[in-house]
């Protein structure tokens, strides 16, 4: 983590224990401090599970962009090239330089989800799951998608139609 989602965890605990050590006084029908330590604890969940999610993110992007690096070390020689989405952070479009229709890349993120003390949960990332071809079959790396016969394909009918578009 970095030092900044540190001193943000650090500060949320220091909230945390100040409402633990500070006694209602009013009546005892209702449980102040247990309401206030509980809102406090979810307080910490939530701040815990947004900078899990953020580096789970970063290190998707970072495959995500070493990946196309990858690719294009390839795909630059037959005229076709790999770039992320601009909509879509977690997309690889595989397409000719200027248009053709895109083999599309999808990294798909595991996720599970942390129960709060209402009813409430909240979705968290645990990291990669899968790569799939234009939402089909699934595959578990890179590697295992440049190897398929269903990637080898869609990237010679993409180059084929590139050629034929070019006369």
């Amino acid at each position: 983590m970095t030092k900044s989602q540190l001193q943000i965890i650090e500060s949320i605990k220091l909230e945390f224990e100040k409402i633990n050590n500070t006694k209602s006084y009013g009546g005892n029908l209702i449980d102040i401090d247990g309401i206030l330590g509980d809102i406090a604890k979810d307080k910490v969940t939530r701040e815990e599970v947004r900078i899990n999610n953020e580096h789970k993110i970063s290190i998707m992007d970072e495959m995500i962009d070493s990946d196309i690096d990858l690719l294009n070390e390839d795909l630059l020689q037959i005229g076709l090239i790999a770039k992320k989405e601009s909509s879509h952070r977690i997309i690889i479009s595989i397409h000719r330089k200027f248009t053709s229709e895109p083999i599309t890349l999808t990294y798909n993120i595991g996720y599970e989800y942390t129960n709060l003390l209402g009813n409430e949960s909240l979705l968290t990332y645990i990291g990669f799951r899968d790569i799939t071809i234009n939402y089909n079959r699934k595959y578990e790396n890179l590697q295992s998608v440049a190897s398929s016969n269903e990637f080898k394909l869609k990237v010679r009918n993409l180059y084929e139609t590139s050629l034929k578009t070019k006369n």
